[in-house]
């Protein structure tokens, strides 16, 4: 069972990273044959004060990688929109998202003072569910 896991998972890693691993692997064959490469496929032999020394070409094949990359991603039919309005459980009334957070700063002030004294207080905080165990 763990040996099937540990399979399980160096599969999926390498699913996960095989872009990276295919631009890494391009780049190590291009070091290992640059001068070769240079001597047959560079665009820029007769401009040597340019150093391209066929880093055009790596380019053009890391840029060709990526194009196929991107004709592999599905493409969503529609456009994915998110409501405009959201509803409040007190009212049920549908409140624009823009004046959320300032309506409800408004209408709930925690404390003031007037004549250095305490007035008014509010104690409802809001506190996440917890878990009872």
């Amino acid at each position: 069972m763990k040996r099937t896991a540990g399979i399980l998972s160096i599969v999926f890693v390498i699913a996960l990273l095989w872009k990276d691993i295919a631009a890494f692997s391009w780049n190590v064959w291009f070091y290992n044959n640059q001068v070769e490469l240079a001597a047959k496929y560079c665009v820029n032999k007769k401009k040597p004060m340019l150093h391209c020394d066929g880093k055009c070409y790596l380019a053009k094949q890391l840029k060709k990688l990526e194009q196929e990359e991107k004709k592999n991603q599905p493409v969503p039919k529609m456009p994915l929109k998110l409501k405009e309005n959201v509803w409040n459980a007190d009212s049920q009334k549908p409140v624009p998202f823009e004046n959320l957070f300032i309506s409800s700063l408004k209408e709930t002030a925690v404390f003031f003072y007037q004549n250095q004294k305490l007035i008014s207080f509010s104690g409802s905080v809001f506190h996440p569910p917890a878990i009872v165990g």
